[in-house]
């Protein structure tokens, strides 16, 4: 409840508001329509997006600041395999570590509107991110998935900063309960670590791809193992088929 009224808060909100912890009967109700959500209306209603720029405004501001949006403490499913390896990446090359699940959400967008940098793998976190998103931010996401749930999180952010974020590709496999067939935010992506640092300096995120590390055999297998304790059943790889 607390964060709901510090959001509304950051909104402008002047009205009372009182939750309704038992069923109710009114004379007269009035919903509005929805101003952002996935598909057709992913990049926000022009409303939606006056909005969000005004409660940017009202966020403190802190000194800019590289970001990595980590997975490493979420306790659910679904992410890239040796993240602790993709955190020790990021650290030499200047960035701050950040958990979102464990920061209220005003410090959350707080973090975001002070960020040069905002990069992490594709998740729900990076919704967050667009309502603070501005022009001058480099954004990016790391695939884990093979499949399209990032494009309404990139339609967001394009739609909000008039700038698309990068989408850094260097998915090899997924794994998945053995009867899965597509992967979906429950399944871990393999990424090849050369690639995602060579992409990386291509797309202005790191200077340079020489000190990058590698995860060893033995942390995929741990990562694999974690996952599969987490799934209840062993996890299959399906390397990534890719179309040409």
């Amino acid at each position: 409840m607390w964060d709901q009224c510090e959001f509304w808060n950051l909104l402008g909100l002047k009205s009372s508001v009182t939750i309704a912890r038992e069923p109710i009967a009114v004379e007269e109700l009035y919903v509005p329509g929805q101003g952002f959500g996935l598909g057709q209306i992913a990049k926000g209603t022009p409303e939606f997006r006056k909005s969000m720029r005004t409660l940017a405004e009202r966020l403190p501001d802190d000194g800019p600041r590289k970001i990595y949006i980590s997975r490493t403490k979420f306790n659910g499913r679904g992410g890239i395999l040796a993240e602790t390896v993709m955190e020790r990446n990021m650290i030499r090359n200047g960035y701050e570590i950040m958990h979102p699940e464990k920061m209220t959400l005003t410090d959350q967008l707080r973090y975001y509107k002070s960020a040069s940098h905002i990069l992490g793998v594709d998740s729900s976190a990076f919704h967050i991110v667009g309502l603070a998103a501005n022009p001058s931010k480099n954004i990016g996401f790391i695939l884990r998935r093979d499949n399209s749930a990032h494009e309404s999180i990139a339609a967001q952010i394009a739609g909000m900063t008039e700038r698309e974020p990068q989408v850094i590709d260097a998915l090899v496999a997924n794994w998945m309960e053995p009867l899965q067939e597509k992967s979906n935010h429950l399944s871990w992506g393999e990424i090849n670590h050369e690639k995602l640092s060579l992409e990386l300096v291509k797309s202005g995120f790191i200077d340079s791809a020489n000190a990058w590390e590698i995860p060893t055999d033995q942390e995929v297998a741990d990562s694999v193992e974690e996952a599969s304790k987490r799934a209840k059943v062993p996890l299959v790889r399906t390397p990534r088929v890719v179309d040409r």
